[in-house]
């Protein structure tokens, strides 16, 4: 049987990130070449246009997952642009609920900015999740953070355009062999 297994040594790694999976990325610290990532900054609050109420919005997310956590998902996913859950397999609801949290208190900043000059970050202009603060992400990117902004209102817009997402991938990945 094989085993997927994350070498974090290796400077050949290229990783692509979507909201959450930012977060899970800094966290580990892991050193590679090249980091593509959609949706998301390294302070899921911080650089929201309203922080205020980002903050409000998760707290009553945790809240509800005291109720069975498939409301809260429905809703959610309703939120991203998915009208009908495609979405299948059992739920972690623990692992669901720590994530939520995190994303509520952790900010991975420091380490953001210590990534190489290898990572480009994608953003919708009308992201419903996570609506991005274009003053607070200039603050954060230099020079040689590039940015893709792409004129969309669904946090879900690389599961519901897989193609035009496999296209930014693919440019991404022959740029970065420059």
């Amino acid at each position: 049987s094989s085993k997927n297994t994350i070498n974090t040594n290796s400077k050949i790694n290229i990783f692509v990130t979507h909201s959450y999976g930012l977060h899970w990325f800094l966290e580990k610290k892991i050193d590679c070449l090249g980091l593509l990532n959609f949706f998301s900054a390294p302070s899921f609050i911080n650089f929201q246009k309203n922080p205020k109420k980002a903050k409000i919005s998760l707290d009553l997310m945790i809240k509800k997952f005291q109720i069975p956590p498939k409301f809260v998902l429905d809703e959610f996913y309703k939120s991203c642009g998915i009208t009908k859950n495609k979405l299948t397999g059992k739920v972690n609801r623990k692992k669901l609920l720590k994530s939520l949290k995190d994303l509520r208190s952790k900010n991975y900043e420091d380490h953001f900015l210590k990534l190489s000059d290898k990572i480009s970050n994608v953003f919708a202009t009308e992201d419903k999740i996570f609506d991005l603060s274009p003053e607070k992400l200039d603050s954060l990117m230099d020079c040689k953070k590039k940015k893709i902004i792409i004129n969309s209102n669904h946090h879900a817009y690389p599961f519901l355009q897989p193609k035009e997402t496999a296209m930014i991938i693919k440019n991404y990945l022959k740029n970065i062999k420059k």
